[in-house]
């Protein structure tokens, strides 16, 4: 083998062993081109996916917030509403109250109070009753006693004992009476003042009926 056969074939290797180098090098360089292009794409899938969560759980959390505040605000006008409710049967009672005053004072309030007594007196269904009335009503009670008795038996086919209690009943009352028996232990109230706040009572309803279409 002479110099030049042997420089050839030692440049010749040296061309394979180079181009190999720059082959395995390309090959390096495409697989970690790949790597990080996989990387990649995972970190942008990645983060892609935590917008898309932190958007869905920033959209929950502003329903929340709405729902709450929709919430706050329709307690706020619910109690706006049960306040003029409120306000409306107050009124309404203290002008019935007024009223109420005013008819004690007339003679006719002699027959409801005839009334009133005899059908507190009915409800208990006892042979001896006290009634209390106000101040006021004392005399007018006194002069209607006989005729309450006889509208009970008349009613009943029974006899009943009336006394006049000496429980006075206070001004708020305005009129009526409270029927009591078995000394004390039994009490039935038929006031006007009750039978107002009664009657007030039956136009929550359609107050409600009003404002909540219920």
């Amino acid at each position: 083998m002479n110099n030049n056969y042997a420089a050839e074939m030692i440049k010749k290797m040296k061309a394979s062993i180079a181009h190999q180098a720059e082959t395995n090098a390309e090959q390096i360089r495409n697989v970690a081109k790949e790597d990080a292009d996989r990387i990649k794409t995972r970190q942008l899938y990645q983060a892609r996916m935590k917008i898309k969560e932190e958007n869905k759980l920033r959209k929950k959390q502003i329903r929340a917030q709405k729902s709450v505040q929709l919430s706050i605000a329709n307690g706020q006008q619910r109690m706006k509403v049960l306040k003029i409710r409120d306000e409306a049967v107050n009124s309404a009672m203290e002008k019935a109250a007024e009223q109420l005053k005013e008819y004690v004072k007339k003679p006719e309030y002699a027959d409801l109070l005839y009334k009133l007594c005899l059908q507190g007196i009915l409800s208990l269904n006892e042979n001896s009753v006290e009634i209390a009335v106000t101040a006021a009503d004392a005399q007018i009670f006194n002069s209607k006693k006989n005729d309450i008795a006889s509208g009970y038996k008349e009613r009943t086919q029974k006899d009943v004992q009336i006394t006049l209690s000496s429980y006075v009943l206070p001004d708020e009352a305005i009129g009526g009476c409270v029927v009591i028996a078995k000394e004390g232990k039994i009490q039935l109230s038929n006031t006007l003042m009750d039978r107002l706040s009664l009657s007030c009572k039956d136009l929550y309803p359609k107050i409600r009926e009003i404002f909540f279409n219920k």
